[in-house]
């Protein structure tokens, strides 16, 4: 059996290793360079989720504004009817109170 290679300060490897074959006892934390790789893997599944929640939250505010040229048309004929129903209803008001209005001021009984 070979005796471990060396590959740095601190870090000597197997030869399993070196044939890309880990030992079988071997853990994650036994590999840093995995540890690595799930922390990479963990970042790109972050990374999409946040992906994912954007766009539904893009999708949200489409369809909000898709909503807001019916509002707009709305209140554009609120804004002419509600005046107009206004100076309707006084009109009418005072048509309606005109033969008691001038009962009063002029005098009639």
């Amino acid at each position: 059996m070979k005796t471990p290679a060396y590959c740095g300060p601190g870090k000597e490897i197997s030869p399993g290793h070196i044939e890309g074959k880990a030992p079988l006892n071997a853990t994650i934390a036994d590999h840093p360079e995995r540890l690595d790789l799930a922390e990479q893997v963990a970042r790109v599944e972050r990374s999409q989720e946040k992906t994912r929640k954007f766009v539904a939250e893009q999708h949200k505010l489409m369809a909000e504004q898709s909503k807001l040229p019916a509002e707009t048309v709305t209140l554009r004929v609120s804004h002419f009817v509600t005046p107009t129903a206004a100076v309707v209803a006084t009109i009418g008001a005072l048509i309606a109170a005109a033969p008691v209005l001038t009962r009063s001021f002029c005098g009639g009984g």
